[in-house]
């Protein structure tokens, strides 16, 4: 084995573990959502059964984006997305968008069932299974471009993630978060920081001067 084939298998299987650390913070995280809970307040506009259920759609959306790629080339006019930032930042920064994301939020609920909770472990772990089996190399197909599935895997990882400590926040529960998936998502949040104002991103990090309260670097 080559060192640059060395080096693709080690970031592969980087990412794959990330992934799956992230998808089990998840699960033991949802498992500890009460009935209660559900009703409470969550993020923004959506109460916690609605912040779950967009929560799960990080898995809903490999599902989909695997079954519906193909082996062949990319469409025409399709742009290389090369790194799971370059996603992040094809994403158009408009509100539309943003009430669009909102309301998928909210007809995500049906795809849960009759026991929200269980619906959502049993699509975590489903999409799991699948990703043990889908090939490095698989297309992806978005609206803003195409991609491997192992550059569009992490960003599966960064929305567990947030929404991850979203669900925890919302429901009281420990922030509990594997280190090695916060880095992932650290990383790529800066990576997609020309978004926003990156210099106002150094200064808050290293203690020069406080973010504005809108700040945000995935628009």
């Amino acid at each position: 084995m080559d060192a640059m084939t060395q080096a693709a298998t080690e970031a592969s299987a980087h990412a794959r573990a990330s992934f799956r650390a992230s998808a089990d913070a998840f699960i033991t995280t949802v498992e500890q959502i009460t009935p209660v809970d559900l009703a409470r307040p969550g993020l923004g506009s959506w109460s916690v059964l609605e912040l779950m259920a967009h929560a799960t759609r990080a898995f809903l959306t490999i599902r989909q984006m695997v079954a519906a790629g193909s082996s062949g080339p990319p469409p025409e006019g399709s742009r290389l997305l090369a790194t799971p930032a370059d996603y992040f930042l094809a994403l158009p920064d408009d509100p539309v968008v943003h009430e669009q994301i909102a309301q998928r939020g909210v007809e995500a609920v049906a795809a849960l069932g009759a026991d929200p909770v269980a619906g959502a472990v049993m699509i975590a772990r489903e999409v799991l299974t699948q990703v043990e089996m889908t090939p490095d190399d698989a297309l992806i197909v978005h609206s803003t471009g195409h991609a491997d599935f192992i550059v569009y895997l992490p960003t599966r990882t960064l929305e567990l993630v947030v929404h991850t400590v979203d669900l925890q926040r919302a429901t009281g529960q420990e922030i509990r978060v594997d280190r090695v998936a916060l880095q992932d998502t650290l990383h790529m949040l800066v990576d997609t920081a020309d978004r926003a104002d990156p210099v106002a991103l150094l200064l808050a990090l290293t203690g020069r001067q406080q973010l504005p309260a809108s700040y945000n670097v995935l628009g």
